[in-house]
């Protein structure tokens, strides 16, 4: 029940009485299943246009690297074409115990957002047009467990891309194009730290016959 509530808020969000609508749960077991899953956290997925990698700029960082070296940024050169929020495998992760079960053979499924479902009348000006924005939520990334790190890998091979999918602990990922039409992708994993030499491990193997690949560890 837990995997399957997670997938769907993923898409309603934390509405009580929607999930109890669409799940065909009553309310009072979808609050006890809630309570029961370990550092829930949902983030509402709200419209990004750009998104770089590069020296720290105050007023757009998503993401500080661990060195203090660089950043994700939300504003930059790469113009956002889809957003997919995967919020994990859910049901690689034992809810009970909160210990994951990774099966690598698997990919992760995911919500797909095109950046055009965020469009809003040009007309629109002003404050309100931010208030329809802050509001426009398409999807909710959902967070669960306990986790440590988050990696963001950037990287112009979109097999590295994919392959990432095969990984527990991802949680969305973004196409873009940059200025000269080159498509460049980007990926975030949230993970527990006994999983992240693995993992970084993996990701250094994936990247070595890769064009460009960059990643970056963050703290929680």
């Amino acid at each position: 029940m837990h995997s399957t509530l997670v997938k769907q808020i993923r898409v309603i969000g934390y509405n009580i009485k929607l999930l109890s609508y669409t799940l065909k749960i009553p309310d009072n077991e979808i609050i006890k299943a809630l309570k029961e899953i370990k550092n829930l956290k949902i983030s509402p997925i709200k419209k990004v246009e750009k998104i770089d990698i590069g020296d720290l700029r105050p007023n757009n960082v998503i993401r500080v690297n661990i060195k203090g070296d660089k950043a994700l940024l939300s504003e930059g050169k790469f113009k956002v074409v889809e957003i997919r929020n995967y919020s994990g495998k859910p049901d690689e992760y034992d809810f009970k115990n909160d210990k994951w079960i990774p099966n690598y053979d698997v990919k992760a499924d995911y919500v797909s957002i095109p950046i055009t479902e965020f469009n809003t009348n040009a007309k629109i000006k002003g404050k309100i047009k931010t208030l329809i924005n802050n509001l426009n939520v398409r999807s909710f990334i959902v967070d669960y467990g306990k986790r440590d790190f988050f990696i963001d890998i950037i990287t112009l091979d979109k097999d590295v891309s994919s392959s990432l999918e095969y990984f527990p602990f991802i949680r969305y990922g973004i196409s873009s194009v940059s200025e000269e039409g080159i498509k460049v992708f980007f990926n975030e994993l949230f993970l527990p730290e006994e999983y992240l030499n693995v993992v970084i491990k993996s990701i250094s193997y994936m990247c070595e016959s890769a064009e460009y690949c960059e990643t970056l560890i963050s703290l929680k």
